[in-house]
């Protein structure tokens, strides 16, 4: 092997290294998002929507004419 081939081989063991760590983190940052996502959702399923008030019936509302 000349130079340049290795130059190029040892290039790209490193790229491909550096690729592999990344997907692991982000395998990881996916892995922790999802496990907020479902926190998220059980503490939302504990909370009871909030009741909207009714509407009242207007008294004294004049006639239109």
């Amino acid at each position: 092997m000349d130079f340049e081939h290795r130059d190029l081989m040892t290039r790209t063991r490193a790229l491909i290294e550096t690729t592999r760590s990344e997907i692991a983190q982000l395998r990881d940052e996916i892995q922790s998002a999802w496990i907020t996502i479902d926190r998220s959702q059980r503490v939302l399923s504990r909370i009871e929507p909030p009741t909207r008030p009714t509407a009242k019936p207007r008294t004294g509302a004049r006639a239109r004419s």
